[in-house]
């Protein structure tokens, strides 16, 4: 086709600590407005043949792999992002897993000897409620450089999360790689 197939919808989950909430309902959800406003977004733009609209999570916030109530939190909120996907009608959820602004989530430490099974396992298990919440999404992940996946340009530990999405995503992942 020619034009715009769809779009990465920025700045709904901004971040790791970022939550969309998990319901439409404004009684029970504080940002319910995110739902409302993104099914419309889908809605309109779909009619012009932008379908392929996705939820653009970004790994923008400092992660403290030690802390289990972090990463509780964490997940809730990617299955609350792969809800709104859902009850939206978007085609999924990408995932960019670029260290932002000197975040050292994927750096390998020496104080924390865990880490890689921590990051392994947390990876699995977003890519399992994305699958779970959303049995429909595709799922995308933007590594945001010019080598390889496999590469430790960010760190070691964004591999390990990328083989924990690949564990626990029951479809086909998508890579898009940016050259510069």
């Amino acid at each position: 086709s020619v034009g715009v197939d769809g779009f990465y919808l920025n700045y709904l989950m901004d971040g790791l600590i970022n939550n969309v909430g998990g319901s439409p309902n404004s009684s029970d959800n504080t940002r319910w407005y995110l739902y409302k406003y993104t099914k419309q977004f889908q809605d309109l733009y779909s009619k012009y043949g932008a379908t392929d609209n996705f939820i653009k999570i970004a790994i923008r916030n400092p992660m403290d792999w030690t802390s289990s109530t972090m990463r509780a939190t964490v997940l809730q909120n990617f299955t609350n992002a792969a809800k709104l996907a859902r009850y939206a009608g978007l085609k999924g959820v990408a995932i960019d897993i670029e260290s932002y602004s000197g975040n050292d989530i994927w750096q390998a430490t020496t104080t924390f000897a865990d880490k890689k099974s921590i990051v392994r396992n947390f990876g699995k298990q977003i890519g399992a409620a994305i699958t779970s919440e959303c049995p429909t999404c595709r799922l995308i992940v933007l590594p945001e450089t010019t080598y390889n996946v496999y590469s430790y340009i960010w760190g070691p530990h964004h591999i390990d999360f990328w083989h924990g999405l690949l564990d626990g995503y029951s479809k086909i992942i998508y890579v898009k790689l940016i050259s510069i």
